[in-house]
This record gives structure tokens, C-alpha cells and sequence, in this order.
């Protein structure tokens, strides 16, 4: 039993570097012989809510998915702090598909049971406990009256504006703030605070820095990073956890 696992590939269209990137992914054959598909966080750099517009704009991902499931292919996705509030939106996109219970979506961090290791699957943004303003954020964009509003109330080009809007802000100025040994310190110390399970393995994205951490003997903390950049994406499989790397190939969708 093979686990494969990807994150933060902001994907903003069909045919950009992120989306490139998932196809090498998803046409890796470790990936193609894998049991279960991870997809955890930030897949998209924004999609928010059940609008159609995002069935339209990303009709080959949801085909891609339902594909997957026909081949029996468990599929997790975990929403991050760029696409989230999506239960409706797949409910749309994969009614009907083959094997339709085989796809799991979680808006919080779960813990499975694989090849007899505990294994937390996670976004990985609850690592950054400490930046308060962030989790205040995180705390107000997640809240029930918001996912409401994104669901029923804003059109889609006002939630466009204002998304990409305060991405690209943060993006810019996190660009000038970032030190990745000391977001990759930061984020085993949430890590040693924040974990009370008992667990095996914790795979996290979030952080766009490559890491692979043994926290406890034989317990291992590990992320792809930012994988346009670091060509990398995590296996789980009877021989441990490892980072394995990306390979240059065709993208014929």
C-alpha cells in the first residue's frame, strides 16, 4: 500500500508552472502505482466556495479526478488558506463519478492508519501557532457566517478581486520577510508544541520549505516545500516516508 502526497502548488490557471507541476505529479508512476492521492492545501491559489466559474475554469482537474477514482485511487483533499470552503463545489464537479466515496475532503488536519503507521495529514498552517495575526485570520476566513457568504451571497468576480487582491499583497510582502531556516525552526517548534497524538509520520505543507524531521525516534516530520520549485512530493509506503523527486515530462492536458 503506497501513499502519494503533494501541496502549495497555487495553481491561478490551467497550463501554468503550478499546474504543470500537479500533471508531473499525477503522471509520476510512483503516483500511478500509489493507493492513495493526497492533495493537501493550496492546490489553488484561490478557489473559494462553489462558484461555476471554477468548474469551468479548472474542467480538466475535475476531470482528471474523476478518472482517478474510476481507476479505484482513494483521493484526500485537504483545504488550505487558499482554497477552502469547497465541500458544494465538489459535490458538483464529482456527482456521479465512479467510486465517489473513495474521495475524502477534510478542513482540518485527520490521522489515518497506512501500512500500520499512524500517519497526520495536515495543511500545516496551525504549525505557524505563533504568528497571532495569522491565526486570527485563519479563525475569521474559516468561520461558519463567512463559508455562508462565500456559498450563497458574493459573486464570484467580487470574491476574485478581493482574493487575489490580498494574495498577491501578502505575497509580496512575505517575498522580503522570508528566511526559510528560520520558518523551517518555527515550524518544528509548532510542531513539538501543537502535537498531543501519539503519531508516526506528520505530513504538512504550508511552509514552502523542504523538510524532513525525525521530532521522536523512528516519528517523522516531513513536507515538499514549494514543489515548482523544490521538484519534490512525498511517498508513503511499506519501506517509510521519503521525498522523491519530480520528473520532466509532457503536460498533453
Amino acid at each position: 500500500m503506497q501513499l502519494a502526497s503533494i501541496s502549495d502548488l497555487h495553481i491561478k490557471e490551467q497550463g501554468d508552472i503550478g499546474w504543470k507541476t500537479l500533471m508531473d505529479f499525477l503522471q509520476h508512476p510512483e503516483v500511478q502505482t500509489s493507493d492513495k492521492i493526497v492533495l493537501l492545501g493550496d492546490i489553488f491559489d484561490l478557489v473559494v466556495g462553489p462558484h461555476q466559474a471554477y468548474l469551468d475554469k479548472f474542467n480538466i482537474f475535475f476531470k482528471v479526478l474523476r478518472e482517478l477514482l474510476s481507476k479505484n485511487k482513494e483521493i484526500y483533499y485537504f483545504e488550505g488558506n487558499h482554497d477552502l470552503h469547497l465541500d458544494q463545489l465538489f459535490a458538483k464537479a464529482l456527482w456521479g463519478s465512479p467510486n465517489i466515496d473513495n474521495f475524502k475532503l477534510f478542513c482540518r488536519p485527520e490521522t489515518i492508519l497506512h501500512n500500520q503507521k499512524k500517519i497526520l495529514l495536515t495543511h500545516g498552517d496551525e504549525f505557524d501557532h505563533e504568528n497571532h495575526s495569522y491565526q486570527r485570520y485563519k479563525k475569521f476566513i474559516n468561520r461558519r457566517p463567512l463559508k455562508f457568504i462565500a456559498n450563497h451571497i458574493m459573486p464570484y468576480s467580487v470574491l476574485n478581486y478581493f482574493g487575489t487582491r490580498a494574495s498577491s499583497n501578502s505575497r509580496a510582502k512575505g517575498k522580503y520577510l522570508f528566511d526559510s531556516e528560520e520558518v523551517k525552526t518555527k515550524t518544528r517548534n509548532g510542531l513539538l508544541a501543537l502535537l498531543t497524538d501519539e503519531v508516526d509520520i506528520v505530513v504538512s505543507g504550508h511552509s514552502h520549505v523542504v523538510d524532513f524531521y525525525e521530532f521522536k525516534p523512528e516519528c517523522f516530520f516531513i513536507n515538499n516545500g514549494f514543489p515548482v520549485e523544490s521538484r519534490r512530493f512525498i511517498i508513503i509506503n511499506e519501506n517509510g516516508c521519503y521525498l522523491e523527486s519530480l520528473l520532466q515530462r509532457s503536460h498533453p492536458v
